[in-house]
């Protein structure tokens, strides 16, 4: 019986000593696993962009929030500074929300891809569509991951904190 207490403490001690290294564990893979989406549907829009030779754009779905998840689509009127209309514009892919990801603030309201895959200025005239750089941050307190979408429409990761 005694025996069976020892082991027991032991194994709370062994329990509490491992779960704050567990926990952060758990906040990197889902930092990854959403940047992994929104590189995903990055990369699908830059692809589809060249594709199509048309204006692909990625955008949230609700409003300017990033972690409400994402959505793909061909831009019908070419314009990137409408939103999505479901009736003209062709929705290549919506991806899930991403959970228990915390809002930043300052985030584009959305990354256009034009027909050579370039990252595009958000311009109602095609000429003033310039390449531009763009980061969209996901964060976990106290984690961050920008991910930083180049003119080219390369994307990379940096880490920072929330």
């Amino acid at each position: 019986m005694i025996e069976m207490m020892i082991v027991v403490a032991m194994s709370a001690i062994l329990v509490a000593v491992a779960s704050p290294s567990f926990m952060a564990t758990v906040r990197t893979n889902r930092l990854d696993v959403a940047g992994g989406d929104l590189r995903a549907a990055v990369m699908l829009a830059r692809s589809e962009a060249v594709k199509r030779a048309a204006l692909t754009v990625v955008e949230p779905v609700a409003g300017s929030d990033w972690t409400s998840g994402v959505r793909v689509y061909v831009d019908a009127d070419a314009d990137p500074t409408n939103a999505y209309a479901a009736a003209t514009d062709t929705l290549i892919r919506q991806f899930a929300n991403f959970r228990n990801l915390t809002p930043v603030s300052a985030q584009p309201a959305r990354l256009a891809f034009d027909s050579r895959g370039q990252n595009v200025v958000l311009a109602a005239a095609a000429a003033a569509r310039l390449p531009t750089a763009s980061t969209v941050a996901l964060c976990i307190a106290p984690a961050r991951r920008d991910l930083q979408v180049n003119r080219v429409g390369y994307v990379s990761y940096a880490n920072a904190g929330c």
